[in-house]
């Protein structure tokens, strides 16, 4: 009766039951527990944003936080890609109409500030400056944006794990988080290093939403900042993974981009 599947879910583990025609999911630890506590809680505020709620399954809870949602085909890439490209040419539609807000605004920059002045990092005036200047268009986002969180059911996108959905960021971060992971060499080659081969391309455009080099800029930050927030909260915040974030502001120092804004 019960199909029982183990799922990583980031660093922690969920276990996924198929039951009929629905999945339940239940934590497989104290870590992913508080996992699905805020997701829970984020669910909340999807409902009510006239965007996302679009793209919201059914979702209902036994034993508080197990949730349950019906079941739905994965996104399959080879024979889904218009609805992509629909997808974001919806979201973006309105986009003139968003209000611009600084980079500080919209990412966790506490935690990547405190990061920065922690580690005693040169030129930490550089990164303040460009999240204190630059101004980028404000919506929310799903916050964990790529194949895997999208499923389909009769030619419409479902979006699933809503623990960095953000009422008070862009979608353009979205947009990034999804061409990125999209264009991995391989399932394990890390964000960062495709974030820097796609730099250098600097392509005019992604699924026809006009593209600068400050809102690739704007993703990197926001990334690095959301990453070491919640490692950070999870007490995960390691020297291997300290070092891999040094890595890549010290890349973004070596751009030295002139700052426009968008």
């Amino acid at each position: 009766m019960f199909n029982v599947i183990q799922k990583k879910i980031r660093q922690n583990n969920t276990i996924i039951f198929r039951f009929k025609n629905n999945f339940i999911k239940c934590p497989f630890c104290f870590g992913s527990l508080r996992e699905m506590i805020i997701e829970k809680n984020k669910i909340n505020f999807v409902r009510k944003d006239i965007h996302f709620s679009r793209h919201l399954l059914d979702y209902r809870y036994i034993f508080l936080y197990c949730s349950i949602t019906p079941e739905m085909s994965p996104l399959d890439v080879s024979h889904d890609s218009f609805l992509i490209k629909l997808y974001f040419e919806n979201a973006f539609l309105r986009k003139d109409e968003w209000q611009l807000r600084k980079v500080a605004d919209l990412i966790e920059w506490k935690f990547l500030a405190n990061f920065i002045k922690q580690h005693e990092l040169d030129n930490d005036n550089l990164i303040r400056k460009f999240v204190e200047n630059i101004k980028m268009p404000q919506s929310s986002s799903h916050g964990d944006f790529y194949q895997d969180n999208i499923l389909v059911k009769n030619n419409q996108l479902f979006f699933i794990d809503w623990s960095r959905y953000c009422k008070v960021s862009s979608r353009y971060f979205d947009l990034i988080d999804y061409y990125l992971y999209s264009k991995k060499y391989t399932p394990n080659e890390g964000w960062m290093d495709v974030w820097n081969r796609e730099f250098k391309i600097a392509r005019e455009s992604i699924f026809g939403i006009p593209m600068t080099y400050n809102i690739y800029l704007s993703y990197g930050l926001w990334k690095t900042a959301m990453e070491i927030s919640v490692l950070y909260r999870f007490k995960r915040l390691n020297k291997n993974k300290c070092k891999k974030y040094l890595n890549y502001i010290k890349k973004f120092y070596a751009n030295k981009l002139y700052y426009t804004d968008l």
